[in-house]
């Protein structure tokens, strides 16, 4: 049986449905890992598919991109931010996010070249990240855990937005990647199945919305996450793999 590892975050979920609704969840092994765990689980040959972060494409050498589904960003993504109680030119500190090191590679390129703010301190957190945001220190945060700070914390700095503007092309988070041996039949049900998912976002979100009533999923399943991985989100990723490369 394929052995997959999905990002067990919510912008996750409609892909997740549609392979429950096509019942192609059957032909697999199913597990939900947090960005920098899937990633370990593939290079260590512990999984044959996995959605994986982008920031670690660099690191692979035998996989494929098996589907034309992603998670990215066209503009805003509101769960990949720097969070702080001052605005970012006060920032002595940020705190990084130690789930995915998409964000934290992202976040370099853009205090670099967006901001322009290089001496800003970049330190590892532990899981009590969000108790670092405070005075002049700040946090980077990802997934699921940023929903409750969105009413909380006064300044919200998106990353996909600040990439958007310095570049004018969207971002690709992670993408489904699979060893080489994988059959090209399974490939295709694979695919077609997430994309059921992606088309039936609004019985997903009827069924989320009573778990979470709190949290706008009509906003953010369509206009906050972009599901396709389109030639514009190809392309912003051959130039954050090249950005990240260079040394900073």
């Amino acid at each position: 049986m394929v052995k997959v590892s999905a990002v067990s975050y919510f912008n996750t979920r409609p892909m997740i449905f549609g392979l429950e609704q096509t019942k192609f969840i059957d032909e697999m092994n199913l597990q939900l890992d947090i960005p920098a765990i899937t990633a370990l689980k593939f290079m260590n040959d512990e999984v044959d598919v996995a959605l994986l972060p982008t920031g670690v494409l660099p690191q692979l050498q035998n996989y494929k991109i098996i589907t034309d589904l992603c998670i990215g960003a066209i503009d805003k993504v509101k769960t990949v931010a720097i969070f702080s109680e001052r605005k970012l030119e006060e920032v002595e500190n940020i705190y990084l996010d130690y789930q995915s090191r998409t964000s934290v590679e992202l976040l370099k390129i853009l205090l670099k070249e967006y901001w322009q703010m290089p001496h800003i301190k970049l330190l590892a957190a532990t899981e009590s990240i969000e108790s670092k945001i405070k005075n002049g220190d700040a946090a980077l945060l990802i997934g699921d855990k940023t929903f409750p700070l969105f009413h909380k914390i006064q300044f919200q700095y998106d990353l996909a937005t600040a990439w958007n503007t310095m570049t004018n092309l969207p971002f690709a988070f992670a993408v489904w990647v699979a060893k080489p041996h994988l059959a090209s039949n399974w490939q295709h049900q694979f695919n077609a199945s997430l994309k059921v998912g992606i088309e039936k976002r609004s019985d997903l979100i009827a069924i989320l919305q009573k778990e979470k009533s709190e949290i706008d999923w009509q906003d953010y399943f369509y206009h906050c996450i972009s599901y396709e991985f389109d030639a514009k989100k190809k392309q912003a990723l051959n130039l954050f793999i090249d950005k990240m490369q260079k040394p900073l």
